[in-house]
């Protein structure tokens, strides 16, 4: 069983991960960040120590990598041989094949370190080069989400794409929503309500698919005079969003 693990990485993931897995009488032995004012400020909080320097990584039982996935290979051909996993959606787990014990934990959620996750429910998709050591990180993994999953690196790259466009997408959709109204002085707040039952709808399967507007009602004049009042690449993105709720029906 894994009881001790080292945080490679002191950033939102990071942050509250290791606060979870605090909360659940896990160890955090060790904190791990290039700037070390970060690394220092998270190891107070977790009451560990913490390093900014490579060499000094220290992995006793587990070492979770949590930063930016271009730099998961680089680092991880400075680390030790110890076991190993990375955090990643969309990263192979063949990035870390000179560890002869490693494999992934993906949280699926969009989370910020000062803002308290509850991972109970949060979905953590676990993945391992070995059956046993699949078992041991879906023990440890258990330990704070409800919900763990066995899945394999092309199935998660599609759950992170997948996340990335509900998440990332969505509130990029909302925003320039906002910047149309503000550009003619009108509030985002007559939005909210329109948003808050959008939301309530797709958490009940009944209602998720569930469209009306314009698309769904093949009103093409309407397309077209909306499609007219936009500029730059809103255009664009109500173009194709519409294009593809029609082919949808």
């Amino acid at each position: 069983m894994i009881n001790n693990v080292t945080l490679i990485g002191s950033g939102n993931l990071a942050t509250q991960i290791g606060i979870a897995f605090k909360q659940s009488k896990i160890t955090i032995n060790q904190v791990y960040s290039k700037d070390v004012k970060n690394a220092k400020k998270l190891s107070k909080k977790l009451k560990c120590k913490f390093t900014n320097k490579i060499k000094e990584i220290e992995i006793k039982e587990l070492g979770i990598i949590c930063i930016k996935d271009d730099y998961i290979s680089k680092i991880a051909d400075k680390i030790p041989n110890k076991p190993i996993v990375h955090t990643s959606g969309s990263t192979n787990i063949n990035t870390l094949n000179k560890f002869k014990k490693h494999g992934v934990i993906y949280p699926i959620q969009t989370l910020n370190k000062n803002k308290k996750a509850n991972f109970t429910k949060i979905p953590i998709c676990v993945e391992a080069n070995t059956k046993l050591f699949e078992k041991e990180l879906n023990v440890l993994c258990k330990k704070i989400s409800n919900n763990v999953i066995n899945v394999k690196s092309n199935k998660r790259l599609n759950i992170h794409i997948a996340a990335v466009m509900c998440n990332n997408f969505t509130n990029q959709i909302i925003n320039r929503a906002e910047h149309i109204l503000k550009k003619q002085n009108l509030s985002f707040e007559i939005l909210l309500p329109i948003i808050d039952e959008t939301f309530k709808k797709i958490q009940n399967p009944k209602t998720r698919l569930q469209k009306t507007g314009p698309a769904i009602r093949k009103d093409y004049k309407i397309i077209k005079k909306h499609i007219e009042e936009l500029e730059g690449l809103d255009k664009k993105i109500y173009n194709i969003i519409s294009k593809q709720i029609m082919s949808d029906e």
